[in-house]
This record gives structure tokens, C-alpha cells and sequence, in this order.
């Protein structure tokens, strides 16, 4: 009785998929995408740096580079003795900035992973009670006071 009644309700003939839109709407929805992501960074331009730690070379290298061909290095007779100074600050200038953002993102990255078997124990546990884990997720990203609780939530809307 239930396969009569999907064949009478289904369609009899193979029809085409729907149409999404015109490729004008796309293009100005793909424009529309990366005016939020130049917004975003332009907003916070330092998340930019503490996400990726490499995109600092961008700003680093280029101006250690200016600072050691334009402003500082100049050859005469004594330009061995200073060229070291220059190279020196150069690469200071190139590596401080990543070396920082690099130690930034392992230090919150250790201490998630510190606080990833409080999260698996309360899980575990609300699960046990008979609760579904999707369900469990829920719960703990309500109640979560833990520094995963950005984390938590993301994936609480992931599966929504």
C-alpha cells in the first residue's frame, strides 16, 4: 500500500532540477561573501595574525626589507662592521612578530586540548543518563564556562 501511494504521489515524468538562480545573483552573492570577509578583517586585523601566524611575514618581510635597503643600509668604508647591525634588526623585525603569534595560537591551542578531557568526562556522563549525543552537545554548550565553550557552540550550530 505505501509503494502504490509514493508512485501515485512521485512524478510521472523525469523532470530537470530546479533552476537556482541567474548567474548575476551568484556573482553578486560571491561579491556580497568577500565584502563580509574584507569587513571582518578590517574590524579585527589582529584575529588575521592569531588564526595564521604565517600571514605576518606579509607585513614583516616587506618592511625589514625597506628598513634595510632604503633607511639603513648605506655602503662606504666601514660598511662591514654595520652590515650586521642591519641584517640584524632586518631579521628581528621579520621573525618577532611571527615567533609571538606563533607562541599565542600553541599556548590557546594547549589549552584546549587541557580542557578537552573535562569536556569528553561531562559528555560521557549526560550521555550515559540516556540523553543522545547531539542532545548532550546541546546541554554543554549552554552550560560550559571552560575557554571551549566558543568551540562547543560551533559545533553545537554545526549540527543543528
Amino acid at each position: 500500500m505505501f509503494a502504490c501511494i509514493v508512485k501515485m504521489i512521485s512524478p510521472m515524468k523525469e523532470m530537470e532540477a530546479p533552476e537556482i538562480g541567474e548567474m548575476r545573483d551568484l556573482k553578486s552573492l560571491g561579491r556580497m561573501i568577500i565584502v563580509y570577509r574584507i569587513k571582518k578583517i578590517v574590524r579585527n586585523p589582529i584575529e588575521v595574525f592569531r588564526r595564521n601566524p604565517y600571514y605576518t611575514f606579509l607585513i614583516s618581510l616587506p618592511l625589514a626589507i625597506y628598513g634595510f635597503t632604503v633607511v639603513g643600509f648605506k655602503p662606504d668604508i666601514n660598511w662591514f662592521f654595520s652590515f650586521d647591525d642591519y641584517m640584524f634588526v632586518s631579521l628581528v623585525i621579520t621573525i618577532l612578530p611571527f615567533s609571538i603569534f606563533h607562541e599565542l595560537k600553541n599556548r590557546r591551542i594547549k589549552r584546549y586540548l587541557r580542557y578537552m578531557p573535562i569536556f569528553f568526562n561531562r559528555l560521557a556522563s549526560i550521555n550515559e543518563s540516556g540523553v543522545p549525543l547531539y542532545r548532550a552537545i546541546s546541554i554543554i554548550a549552554k552550560t560550559d564556562t571552560s575557554p571551549l565553550r566558543y568551540e562547543i557552540r560551533r559545533m553545537k550550530i554545526d549540527i543543528d
